[in-house]
């Protein structure tokens, strides 16, 4: 199988987000974001802009999004909605940042949507022994998956510091 090496410049939450044992505690993604942007002064913050990857200049640059009333909230889960050729990649996009910032103790994939394209989930140090398929929305009947015009949905659930979080799209 693989095995999972962490990054040293993947950005985890600071440790005032974790409890004394290394569990996440519950806080919205947001504010974290907001926390550390607000400890960068202007101008240290102008002189660290060089790095495409900074933090300071990555919360400058997300935060407003036009046409895109988005609020995330690290609490339960993660909803992507749109055409299916843009939210797969994005969901895809999600998981792989995930896995690779956090180890296989902190973040557990308990399923995984059904299709061959994803079939790559199964060998990550994070999926859980015997992973299951799901499909987001597979109790609707087929006249609601009709009526909505959303044929193809997709589920991951993950155990992120202990609790359940969904990525469905």
């Amino acid at each position: 199988g693989m095995v999972w090496r962490g990054d040293p410049d993947a950005r985890v939450p600071d440790s005032d987000a974790r409890d004394g044992r290394g569990t996440l505690l519950r806080r919205p993604l947001l504010r974290i974001l907001r926390r550390s942007a607000r400890r960068v002064s202007a101008g240290a913050r102008s002189a660290s802009v060089t790095s495409p990857h900074d933090p300071a200049r990555w919360a400058d640059l997300v935060r407003w999004v036009p046409d895109g009333p988005v609020l995330v909230s690290v609490t339960g889960g993660l909803g992507v909605r749109g055409a299916s050729a843009l939210v797969a990649p994005v969901l895809r996009g999600v998981v792989v940042q995930l896995v690779h910032a956090l180890p296989p103790d902190d973040l557990r994939i308990a399923s995984r949507p059904a299709g061959p394209e994803w079939d790559w989930l199964e060998r990550l140090p994070h999926a859980t022994d015997g992973l299951r398929e799901e499909r987001a929305g597979a109790d609707r009947s087929a006249a609601e998956v009709t009526a909505t015009g959303e044929p193809g949905a997709w589920a991951i659930r993950l155990a992120l510091g202990g609790r359940e979080v969904v990525l469905a799209a």
